[in-house]
């Protein structure tokens, strides 16, 4: 097949030497590692084991650009371990900013004639950049609470480019590998922390104590964390079925395990539907979506495994997961009615009939990025709140970026004459349903960079429609 990328290192024979394994590097993060866990409270050899870490993973990324996307995503799960970063804010700032350098360095370094190609996702998300700033540019540059957005999707746009351009299918198996990595273990200081934080009242536990027991994990956001469970659910479920071993059983089916106690554990009511829609799509979507849609043994594969995990559920459900979770996901969803509506949700209708009336009063252009959140609060609906605030325009933009990603996905999984990369659009074309369901109770899924990564690996795969090999014969 022929794949027209910006940048294809495995193509340069010059670059050959730039993507062999480099030990020297992964020695020097793992001494930096060891060092500030064994030391974290001395000053001197806590910042040298730091600085060691920070400069292997510097010299590594430079190397292998598409590391730093990589690092940028696993990373997310974790934000509230790290500390903040002189210049940057965050880890996954200064890591992006890493990335696009090393990204713009190794295509100059590229001495083979290159042909470039304009992808409508790349015309849409430039669109939506350049409609967000011409709008409103106040709002765009000098909104309140010290984010800037126009800078804030720039760097967006940058991480859906070079995703796009690095995040070959070997590659986004190690995205996920990272990914489900990270989100088992904060999954396990959320349930840990929620656990504990139970606390009877004349020996019962009261409904609203588990609405104040709601954990985040290793993060700020239960909701957002949530989020993250249910994707790298959908993650844990490919991996399963793309290694073989008696192994693959206790690891991926524990991870899911795990990853299930933390959605409870954030107290999340969009989070605990997403995941019954998560778990469906995971063990039902597989067959109708990829090549594998005509394979007799996969399917009894499939009902099997389908089988122990719903086993493995309901064990977790009835002698893990406390009774009154489950009083209060149905007093707050099942028997949910005008009555009996709590203050939470109504205020969301509130506030979502305050951007739809915004939205009518700046029907073109909106009242500007950010602004929605400044007049009101946040809306918990990514759908109004891109409407209020970026008008018809920006939300046909913006929208217009995730149903390609939809389509495209989907086009791939059912088209793809690998069974491997049939598999591996399929699972990105989950986590694109994934998205769209979480929209409407979403606040920040909108400037998010997972989903950002995502609608890039969504241009990548499109590449491969045509390839017939298995993935692990690709180079990395």
């Amino acid at each position: 097949m022929s794949n027209i990328v910006i940048y294809r290192p495995q193509e340069d024979s010059a670059a050959e030497a730039v993507h062999r394994p480099s030990p020297p590097f992964l020695i020097l993060m793992g001494i930096g590692i060891l060092i500030y866990l064994i030391n974290p409270g001395l000053p001197l050899l806590g910042r040298a084991g730091i600085g060691m870490t920070v400069l292997g993973g510097t010299l590594l990324v430079m190397q292998y650009p598409y590391l730093g996307v990589a690092g940028i995503v696993a990373l997310l799960p974790l934000e509230r371990v790290f500390p903040g970063v002189p210049f940057f804010g965050t880890p996954t700032v200064a890591l992006g900013v890493l990335t696009a350098v090393a990204f713009v360095l190794h295509i100059i370094a590229d001495k083979k004639e290159r042909r470039y190609i304009i992808y409508v996702e790349y015309v849409l998300v430039l669109g939506f950049l350049y409609h967000i700033f011409i709008s409103n540019p106040e709002a765009a540059w000098l909104t309140p609470r010290n984010r800037n957005w126009f800078i804030t999707y720039f760097q967006l746009t940058t991480l859906l480019i070079i995703a796009s351009e690095l995040m070959t299918p070997k590659r986004q198996k190690l995205v996920m590998i990272l990914f489900l990595a990270a989100t088992t273990l904060a999954a396990l200081d959320a349930y840990t922390s929620f656990s504990g934080g139970l606390t009877p009242v004349n020996g019962e536990y009261l409904t609203s104590s588990v609405r104040r027991a709601r954990s985040a994990g290793l993060d700020q956001n239960p909701n957002t964390q949530a989020f993250y469970y249910n994707v790298a659910f959908v993650f844990a479920t490919y991996l399963y079925r793309q290694y073989k071993g008696l192994w693959r059983h206790p690891v991926f089916i524990g991870a899911q395990a795990l990853l299930v106690l933390g959605v409870m554990s954030t107290v999340s009511r969009a989070g605990f539907l997403t995941m019954i829609v998560v778990v469906f799509m995971s063990y039902f979507g597989y067959p109708f979506l990829t090549a594998q849609r005509d394979d007799v043994t996969g399917r009894g594969r499939q009902l099997q495994t389908l089988f122990f995990s719903i086993i493995g559920m309901l064990f977790i459900a009835q002698f893990v997961v406390p009774a009154t979770y489950w009083n209060y996901i149905s007093e707050s969803l099942i028997n949910l009615d005008d009555s009996s509506l709590d203050a939470s949700a109504a205020a969301r209708l509130q506030l979502a009939e305050s951007g739809i009336n915004q939205w009518i009063d700046h029907p073109i252009f909106g009242i500007g990025i950010g602004q929605f959140a400044v007049l009101y609060r946040n809306t918990h609906n990514m759908y109004v709140t891109i409407l209020a605030e970026t008008g018809l325009i920006g939300f046909v933009l913006f929208f217009g970026l995730i149903i390609s990603a939809f389509v495209s996905t989907f086009m791939t999984a059912i088209k793809a004459k690998s069974r491997d990369i049939s598999m591996l659009a399929a699972t990105w074309f989950i986590v694109v349903v994934v998205v769209l369901f979480r929209g409407p109770t979403a606040s920040t899924l909108h400037y998010d960079k997972l989903m950002f990564a995502m609608l890039g690996i969504a241009v990548n795969l499109r590449r491969y429609v045509d390839y017939e090999g298995p993935i692990e014969d690709m180079e990395m």
